[in-house]
């Protein structure tokens, strides 16, 4: 995959710092669908320290690090709940030029917070040409609707950390999933952004609950067995297949008016992104990640032939340079096989097929 490529095309790594989270989101992919239980086979585990002057060295023998972004975000795990945390948020925005995270907010105490935030206004200008740090925060609601999914979150401990973040100076944007519960109340969360003094606010649909459509079987087997069940089911608004539906077709009659007939359009390579998880293994994007890193038996049942890779270390940063990983075979027989199709990675075809990418997983509404 990473064959067709070189390091200089890299802009932006994903960074999922650790699996830890501080709450219990029923469609989160660390939970049993629906419920708030932990999925089998979760090892929760935190990214080493030492692994970010090691991106800051192999980046700078290339475009630098100071023209690489870097976004803390996760399939698994809530940024704020690595230990050294605060450590990770100014080395990379000393080193690195746009520093991006995504959070619940609801972890760590207000003086963490206000750190945070003196380490964001040093970028004074916070200009994306000239690098900003910033933190999104994802609040699905009011006081009354937020714990409905971020389950476990407290809000009024949420206000606090978002109180001393932007108090002490630092960059704030706020991040509003939409469901049917509390899709009224999107201008009142907006106006509630600027008082509180949000950069910018952004409401978005999302899809991810089609986990009950998708594998029917599972999702019953989660509910009946959960400890932590909701007690309502947290659903989604209402038009939002037709949503997604009329953005898939604007993007397929695009790929279609350049000929492009059943193809791999690679996130990592169109986006041009690379994804580094708790293990230290870099991967194009949170969907390998999440579906084949997970553990190794997981991905000995669906993907066989790239166990040997694996256990070779084809992807470990721990133990290789960005240049051996970029050059490592592993590349070449992924991206051989979205043409010839002998071996295939099911996620990418699931994935990625004709740019899906490009509108899964959530909308912007505003």
């Amino acid at each position: 995959m990473f064959s067709l490529i070189d390091i200089p095309h890299i802009h932006t790594l994903e960074v999922e710092p650790t699996t830890f989270c501080n709450a219990g989101c029923p469609y989160c992919s660390r939970h049993k669908p629906g419920t708030s239980d932990l999925i089998e086979n979760l090892a929760l585990e935190h990214i080493p320290v030492d692994i970010f002057p090691k991106i800051k060295k192999d980046f700078d023998l290339y475009q630098g690090s100071k023209e690489v972004n870097i976004w803390f975000c996760g399939n698994y795990g809530d940024s704020l709940m690595h230990p050294e945390f605060e450590y990770l948020y100014r080395y990379t925005s000393e080193n690195f030029k746009n520093i991006g995270v995504h959070t619940n907010g609801g972890a760590r105490p207000v003086s963490f917070w206000e750190n945070l935030g003196k380490i964001s206004a040093e970028r004074k200008e916070h200009r994306w040409e000239n690098g900003t740090t910033r933190i999104t925060f994802s609040i699905d609601g009011l006081e009354d609707t937020n714990h409905l999914y971020r389950k476990k979150v407290d809000w009024n401990r949420l206000m606090a950390n978002v109180e001393a973040f932007i108090g002490a100076g630092g960059w704030a944007e706020w991040k509003y999933l939409v469901f049917d519960h509390n899709k009224h109340q999107i201008n009142e969360a907006k106006k509630l952004s600027e008082k509180l003094g949000f950069k910018s606010f952004r409401a978005e649909a999302s899809s991810r609950e089609d986990a009950e459509k998708t594998n029917k079987d599972e999702w019953e087997k989660a509910i009946k067995e959960s400890k932590t069940m909701a007690k309502e089911k947290v659903k989604r608004v209402p038009n939002i297949d037709k949503i997604i539906n009329k953005k898939g077709t604007e993007v397929k009659q695009k790929l279609d008016a350049k000929g492009t007939q059943d193809c791999i359009s690679c996130r990592g390579i169109d986006d041009n992104r690379m994804y580094l998880n708790p293990k230290s293994r870099i991967w194009p994007c949170c969907y390998l990640s999440e579906e084949y890193d997970l553990s190794i038996h997981q991905l000995a049942q669906k993907e066989p032939w790239l166990v040997p890779h694996y256990k070779n270390g084809f992807n470990d940063f721990s133990k290789n340079s960005l240049r051996e990983i970029f050059d490592a075979p592993a590349w070449k027989e992924i991206t051989d096989s979205w043409i010839t199709r002998e071996r295939e990675l099911h996620r990418c075809w699931r994935s990625c097929k004709n740019g899906k990418w490009r509108f899964s997983g959530s909308v912007i509404l505003n």
